[in-house]
């Protein structure tokens, strides 16, 4: 679930990041000796500041998740900028959960490096269909939780 596959705004926006990169080894390539010259550098960058991603379609992504995962009883923090929700794992453990939910097909990082014990991090820099054909595997582990399936 997390991070497969691209759609066709993300390719695009990777091949300008390729030939940005690539702009700049050549340009550096004659002159070794100066690759440090920050002013070089960053006259390079400057020339691409305008180019960005289309972040509307993480918006929606992040709307349909966190709408359908609240309305199922997950507790989640809804992020104002990032890629990826938090939400409370079920139980006591994340690390626990996060492996019983593989059982579902879905792929949770447990969140307790990030600075948020107790919670899971799933990204939503995938397709809407993804997000869309996920839905049904959160409400299952959901309910399947409240019944009182164990995961230990």
């Amino acid at each position: 679930f997390i991070c497969q596959g691209y759609d066709d705004k993300k390719i695009r926006y990777l091949q300008k990041i390729y030939w940005l990169v690539l702009e700049w080894v050549l340009y550096y390539k004659q002159e070794l000796d100066y690759a440090n010259d920050e002013g070089k550098c960053t006259s390079v960058l400057y020339m691409y500041k305008d180019i960005t991603s289309d972040i509307n379609i993480y918006q929606e992504n992040r709307d349909i998740l966190y709408g359908e995962l609240t309305s199922y009883g997950y507790e989640v923090i809804k992020p104002s900028g990032a890629f990826y929700l938090f939400v409370k794992a079920l139980g006591n453990s994340s690390n626990d959960f996060s492996e019983f939910a593989k059982k579902y097909e879905l792929l949770l990082v447990p969140s307790d490096s990030f600075g948020y014990k107790g919670f899971v991090r799933i990204s939503y820099c995938v397709s809407k269909e993804q997000i869309i054909n996920s839905l049904p595997q959160f409400k299952k582990l959901y309910d399947d939780f409240k019944k009182g399936v164990n995961y230990e």
